[in-house]
């Protein structure tokens, strides 16, 4: 028979698990470092547990619930030491457009976060922009469902999103009509496009995590129109500078 000691000591030992598991931690994280997604992107979840110990494997359930819809995965996780790290994607394209609470359990421990989806899909296949006109939260109100615009000429700003916007990067050339604001930089010379093609790419890449990039934006009207043609004379003898551009790049 059992003494009442031993019975004690028996019983504490069966709460162990339970007391390992709800002194383990756990956070939703957001790798794009941000909250608003669109519908044709793959959102990143991060899960980081961290603990005293070693931490146990189990089942990580995770649930997606809106105004009239939810979602529930559950996932299996490996033991780890301390602190581990599991990087998970829910896909855009399966959620419908709106407000969500992102809810992660496992055993214990608990995290929530809210998150907005919205479409990707445009009013229309124009582009209508603000030209020279605000940038980033500035644009609040401006967008699709208020004045209209669809694009946004600027940095890579989250409220792009949410109006409903997609964006690009401006004036990489220097602002300029000509690269560096130069009009000797002829297009046909390759230190010329190849500087305008590097400039391109670097400015592409602080983009890299935005769903609603399009592309890079590099000036505008061609300087080089603006100059006679040092041998060319039209027909009055006067010089003319429609030959004057040897290459376009639109």
């Amino acid at each position: 028979m059992r003494t009442v000691a031993t019975w004690l000591i028996v019983s504490l030992l069966s709460l162990l698990p339970a007391a390992m598991a709800s002194a383990v931690e756990l956070k939703l994280f957001f790798p794009q470092n941000r909250t608003t997604f669109q519908t044709n992107e793959l959102i990143d979840v991060s899960i980081v547990r961290t603990g005293e110990g070693d931490l146990p494997a189990g089942n990580l359930t995770l649930v997606l619930a809106g105004e009239k819809s939810k979602m529930t995965f559950v996932f299996g996780l490996k033991a780890g030491s301390q602190s581990a790290t599991d990087n998970l994607h829910l896909n855009g394209w399966l959620i419908k457009p709106g407000a969500y609470t992102l809810t992660a359990t496992m055993g214990g421990a608990t995290d929530k976060a809210d998150i907005e989806v919205f479409s990707h899909i445009r009013k229309s296949t124009y582009k209508t922009i603000h030209w020279g006109g605000p940038r980033g939260d500035a644009m609040k109100g401006e967008g699709e469902d208020g004045l209209g615009f669809n694009l946004m000429m600027g940095g890579t700003e989250e409220i792009s999103i949410r109006e409903k916007m997609d964006i690009m990067g401006t004036c990489l050339m220097g602002g300029t009509h000509q690269h560096d604001g130069n009009t000797d930089c002829d297009w046909s010379d390759p230190y010329t496009y190849i500087g305008a093609i590097q400039r391109g790419m670097d400015r592409g890449m602080s983009f890299r995590t935005m769903p609603n990039f399009i592309g890079v934006h590099l000036h505008d009207e061609p300087g080089l129109t603006w100059n006679d043609h040092p041998f060319l004379k039209g027909e009055d003898g006067k010089p003319r500078n429609k030959h004057q551009v040897k290459l376009i790049i639109l």
